[in-house]
């Protein structure tokens, strides 16, 4: 048995190697699966960089054209509003020029007022004096009609004197 004893020893010590021969073998294929499982990885993620790549790309000058539209848009509006403000400065100068013109029509229109208020003072000048012209008419029609001298004399100075009256008005 003692024979047996070292047979095991021996059989312990083969089945340490072999133990440790199958792991080595076991991480030397574990090794080369990792290592070609690994190109793998590094190959689907470079697929992926490159995917990704593309459509960051795309979205990108998808936003790009999206920007130009919206400046082309800006610019528009832009010279939309600057012929509009042209538009406007000139019919601000046409107000101006049409309040030039209303002015000049109220101050018209104040100097035609001032007139008309004087116009009742005008108007009594006017009927006096045709009052005066009409009595000194009368005044010669019976100068003509009376016989007596002193009383034609009498007219005759009414009559100048209304002459007087009315050129002194």
């Amino acid at each position: 048995m003692e024979k047996n004893g070292n047979e095991k020893v021996i059989v312990l010590d083969e089945a340490k190697s072999r133990m440790q021969e199958k792991e080595q073998e076991l991480r030397a294929e574990i090794m080369t699966k990792t290592a070609h499982d690994m190109g793998r990885v590094g190959m689907i993620i470079a697929m992926l960089a490159v995917v990704i790549a593309v459509v960051l790309y795309f979205a990108g000058t998808k936003k790009m054209a999206g920007l130009q539209e919206h400046m082309h848009e800006m610019d528009t509006q832009i010279a939309s509003a600057m012929e509009e403000s042209k538009n406007v400065a000139s019919a601000v100068d046409a107000v101006k020029g049409d309040m030039t013109g209303l002015s000049q029509t109220v101050g018209t229109f104040d100097s035609r007022l001032a007139e008309l208020e004087t116009l009742p003072e005008k108007t009594k000048k006017i009927i006096y004096n045709n009052m005066l012209v009409q009595i000194a008419q009368q005044a010669a029609f019976l100068r003509t009609q009376l016989d007596s001298q002193s009383q034609t004399e009498k007219l005759t100075q009414a009559i100048e004197l209304l002459q007087q009256v009315q050129s002194e008005e």
